[in-house]
């Protein structure tokens, strides 16, 4: 994302300062004399919310989402971005102090920068090796790729993948929150239409100078197959389809469309035959007519909620 200029910035106007959260706190210290000098005190829409979960607290999305239940509609789609600074060598060295760097503190330091610049928002959520970072209210507009700032969610993910190899806690993390967060609303994590729907990443904004966010070694299709099951892993058993992460089999219809959006009159993305397998991301009232969001064959859509059967 932007993480790397940012330090770049500050490390210009602070001079030689030891440590990255130093800078944070001492371009923290100049905005709150700016805002003395005005008079008044900036009200970020994500100001007090910062906090963090491990992965294995989300056990469902409430876990994630906490107040913001109702999410349908708010947001169209996700954006994956990397943060390029810290990398992980950088990020375990601060770890391995004899006081480490929190989550939560290092958000505190994000926070200061970004009301620094005058922000109303951030990315919404920040992917640690060691937890899952709130930092927006997933009900708000965030700031963080400039074309799709009002109709994306968007997420961090700390480290340089360029150079760092997407593994371990770090990749599990990401897909822990993409999982519960594509479940819970039913956004389809397929077909791909720049700035419509699908998963994006930042790299694929016309607008941003970040070409290569979240970084080459983060490949779409392995990260959506791992959501996928993911998803499945969370939500084993006998629940309403509407919650996301159940099986289901196509009722005889000969065939059933799956189309781009819950309607009748969306695009035909395949046609499913009778018995075709599907996994249920999340369900929709339309009207009178209930469609689920599924998967199939590695397309993603809506179907008719009544042509399915969940097993």
């Amino acid at each position: 994302m932007v993480l790397a200029s940012i330090v770049v910035a500050n490390a210009q106007v602070v001079g030689n300062i030891g440590s990255y959260s130093e800078i944070i706190d001492t371009a923290e210290a100049g905005v709150r004399r700016v805002e003395a000098r005005r008079g008044r005190q900036r009200r970020l829409r994500w100001h007090g919310i910062i906090s963090s979960v491990s992965r294995s607290r989300l056990t469902n999305s409430k876990g994630m989402l906490g107040p913001w239940s109702s999410l349908d509609g708010v947001r169209v789609f996700a954006v994956v971005h990397n943060t390029s600074v810290p990398d992980r060598k950088t990020w375990d060295g601060w770890q391995a102090r004899s006081l480490p760097l929190t989550d939560e503190k290092w958000g505190q330091n994000l926070a200061g920068y970004y009301k620094g610049l005058g922000w109303p928002g951030c990315p919404h959520l920040f992917v640690t090796p060691g937890s899952i970072l709130t930092m927006n209210p997933l009900t708000n507009a965030g700031t963080h790729s400039p074309s799709w700032n009002s109709i994306s969610w968007g997420i961090e993910t700390v480290g340089e993948f360029d150079r760092d190899l997407f593994t371990g806690s770090i990749k599990d993390n990401l897909v822990a929150a993409l999982a519960i967060l594509h479940a819970a609303v039913g956004l389809p994590l397929l077909p791909y239409e720049r700035g419509v729907q699908g998963l994006h990443f930042h790299k694929e904004d016309p607008r941003t100078t970040h070409k290569s966010c979240p970084g080459k070694h983060v490949m779409k299709a392995d990260l959506i197959k791992a959501v996928q099951a993911e998803i499945q892993r969370r939500n084993p058993g006998e629940h309403p389809a509407d919650e996301g992460g159940n099986f289901g089999v196509v009722k005889p219809n000969d065939p059933l469309n799956l189309r781009e959006t819950p309607s009748a009159k969306a695009k035909i993305v395949a046609a499913l035959n009778n018995g075709a397998k599907v996994t249920v991301l999340g369900g929709k009232d339309v009207g009178a007519s209930r469609w689920l969001n599924v998967t199939a064959s590695g397309k993603s859509g809506w179907v008719a909620a009544r042509y399915v059967e969940i097993t």
